[in-house]
């Protein structure tokens, strides 16, 4: 029908107490989505990919570092 559907990747711990993890779930709906929001932290809770070498809490932060993320995630669900 045209309507562009977006995935938020924000990870909230209480939406999965509940049965399956985030990792088992969230592939395959944000698999089906136009479009996936989210940060390097929601990327590797969900997805198991990690930005190399970067330590945000250490203000470590590299470009490029996530365009590795977003190279993972795309070869993963490709448009």
């Amino acid at each position: 029908m045209g309507v562009t559907v977006s995935a938020d990747l924000n990870y909230r711990a209480n939406l999965w107490k509940w049965g399956k993890k985030a990792n088992e779930v969230m592939p395959e709906m944000v698999g089906l989505c136009d479009l996936a929001i989210g940060n390097e932290e929601d990327a590797e809770m969900v997805f198991g990919v990690k930005a190399p070498e970067t330590d945000v809490t250490a203000g470590k932060v590299s470009a490029d570092a996530y365009v590795h993320v977003c190279q993972e995630l795309n070869k993963r669900m490709p448009a």
